[in-house]
């Protein structure tokens, strides 16, 4: 989890828990570097560690976790260095929360 991500998290949970009949999933992504089952791994383990945040944070709503590995990118990198590659694939690894409740 990068640093602030706990904290981004916790607002997240503060504000999902005053909705009504919330019903939240996550989903975890990769970027493409490694095999796709590795990446599969990766995305679900992230998705399942927001998940527990959130319930550590006092979520009580049902919350779904799934990983979809490096199936959804959000940026597309040709950068010939290892490093520059990596860097430049960084919004692809992430978390997305899908959270539907009422006020």
């Amino acid at each position: 989890m990068l640093p602030g991500g706990r904290e981004q998290i916790e607002n997240a949970a503060s504000r999902i828990a005053g909705l009504h009949d919330a019903k939240v999933k996550v989903v975890g992504h990769a970027d493409p570097i490694g095999s796709e089952q590795s990446n599969q791994q990766l995305s679900e383990r992230r998705a399942e560690t927001v998940r527990d945040v959130l319930v550590q944070s006092g979520v009580s709503a049902p919350i779904a976790a799934e990983g979809r590995g490096e199936k959804e990118p959000v940026k597309s990198c040709n950068d010939a260095s290892p490093a520059a590659l990596v860097a430049c694939l960084a919004p692809n690894r992430r978390v997305e929360l899908i959270v539907e409740g009422m006020r």
